[in-house]
């Protein structure tokens, strides 16, 4: 009776060894009953190795670092809205090699936006319904696409304005001749003030005696004549020219906020008179011949053609201090915060000195009757009138003069800004502008008869005729 169980034990285990491994193989999974469908069970736990990057397609196999596991393979993990294609991470929103989706690529003359192809546009031109438009100058797509102007406008920089027949222009919606037109004289809102438009130039003065030297500020354009002996100013905002300040024999002006200055040869005197109105009186007396004039926010400075001299006074009033002596008609003088600037017309010299006194010092020797002069915060800037002509420069420190200007008529009066150097020829009635780092001259004017002295504002350029007794103004 007890045989019978322990044989049937024994054949049982011997068949199990012998004969079932197509049942029970070693090698295939045994699925966890307690998984749900679709999951596996890995190491103890559920999981889907479509999804799963340390059980990527089965269990333990584990995907590389910066990987994912899709469809229960491993693929390049991509962040910020970029897809995995072809192994790299792009935006679809934009790739043209992947536009909207993997591999689908753009044609070579699209571009790829919002997950489209469309049609490239380049420089300033904009597609606007598969058509590339310039929006700048397009009147059907003024400013944007399908921003339509009126019949008779035109598309100016993006903007709907009136659309003007040849030979005028449109400034301010108003079609104009600029070559004549006060208001818009030589281009658009360069006024006049009050004076003619002739050839795209503003005549601001006539009549005058033999106009020489002028100055701007913000309010007024004053200058001085010759014959007669005058200082006149007319207003920035319009309106005839008025005398400032009579008897006398001028020749260079200068202002600061409050005060005109000038040069008097027939009152021996360094004159000043208030910018609000006012009598004039002498700061300096005694000097024979005083030409060149400059001012500071301390003190006046003058030169004297006969005396050889290089002077100065404090505006306040006081005597008058002699700066540099034995110059050879020393003419048109400069000031910065440290030193004084002249030009020597008899010795053909470009002098400094400073303006606490001192000994003077040559800048540039061996020129051609220089005239004009101007600073600014590197260098010095002159005219050479004679010997070929020349607008010149050489660093405030001294060194090499080099001409920004060569082979010019007859440069006199100079000014500058902070981009250009201005300059008067009246041998051939020129009035020229040139870079200051050097460059091809510009003509501003031309056939103005004897231009003379030279001024500059922020937007325009003033000069003297001193043979027709005009006083001109033209844009910049």
């Amino acid at each position: 009776m007890v045989i019978r169980p322990i044989a049937t034990a024994a054949l049982a285990a011997m068949w199990i060894l012998a004969g079932c491994n197509d049942i029970f193989s070693l090698d295939e999974p045994v699925l966890d009953p307690s998984c749900e469908q679709g999951l596996e069970s890995c190491g103890g736990k559920c999981v889907d190795t479509d999804v799963t990057p340390a059980h990527c397609g089965g269990c333990d196999s584990a995907c590389e670092i910066g990987q994912a596991c899709s469809s229960g393979s491993c693929i390049l993990s991509c962040v910020g809205g970029t897809t995995s294609c072809g192994g790299a991470c792009v935006n679809t929103q934009n790739d043209p090699a992947h536009c909207g989706a993997c591999d689908n690529a753009c044609k070579g003359n699209e571009l790829c936006a919002e997950g489209e192809c469309g049609l490239t546009c380049g420089g300033e031109t904009t597609n606007c319904g598969g058509i590339c438009r310039n929006t700048q100058t397009d009147p059907d797509h003024c400013g944007g696409c399908n921003m339509t102007c009126q019949t008779n406008e035109v598309c100016l920089m993006g903007s709907c304005g009136l659309s003007c027949p040849a030979g005028k222009t449109n400034c301010d919606n108003e079609c104009v001749i600029t070559s004549n037109d006060p208001a818009h004289c030589g281009k658009c809102n360069h006024d006049c003030l009050g004076g003619t438009c002739k050839s795209s130039l503003c005549q601001l003065a006539s009549g005058q005696g033999n106009p020489a030297h002028l100055a701007v500020d913000g309010n007024n354009v004053y200058w001085t004549t010759w014959t007669g002996g005058a200082v006149m100013k007319a207003s920035l905002s319009g309106g005839d020219a008025t005398l400032f300040a009579s008897s006398q024999w001028l020749y260079y002006i200068a202002l600061d906020s409050a005060n005109v200055y000038w040069a008097s040869a027939g009152a021996d005197a360094v004159m000043k008179a208030p910018i609000s109105g006012g009598s004039a009186t002498a700061l300096a007396t005694g000097h024979p011949d005083p030409y060149g004039i400059a001012v500071d926010s301390n003190n006046v400075y003058w030169t004297d053609v006969s005396d050889g001299v290089v002077m100065q006074a404090p505006l306040a009033g006081g005597g008058s201090i002699t700066l540099a002596s034995g110059q050879s008609a020393p003419a048109a003088i400069a000031v910065d915060s440290a030193n004084v600037y002249w030009a020597t017309n008899g010795g053909g010299t470009v002098m400094k000195v400073a303006i606490g006194g001192g000994n003077p010092i040559t800048l540039a020797a061996g020129q051609e009757k220089p005239a004009g002069i101007a600073v600014d915060g590197s260098a010095v800037y002159w005219t050479n009138y004679v010997g070929g002509g020349a607008v010149m420069k050489i660093p405030l420190e001294g060194g090499t003069a080099t001409a920004l200007a060569p082979n010019e008529a007859s440069p006199f009066g100079i000014a500058i800004d902070s981009t250009s150097v201005y300059w008067t020829n009246p041998s051939n009635g020129t009035v020229m502008k040139a870079p200051l780092g050097g460059g091809s001259p510009t003509t501003l004017a031309s056939g103005p008869k004897g231009p003379w002295g030279i001024a500059v504002d922020d937007s325009s350029v003033y000069w003297a005729n001193y043979e027709d007794g005009t006083v001109m103004k033209v844009a910049k």
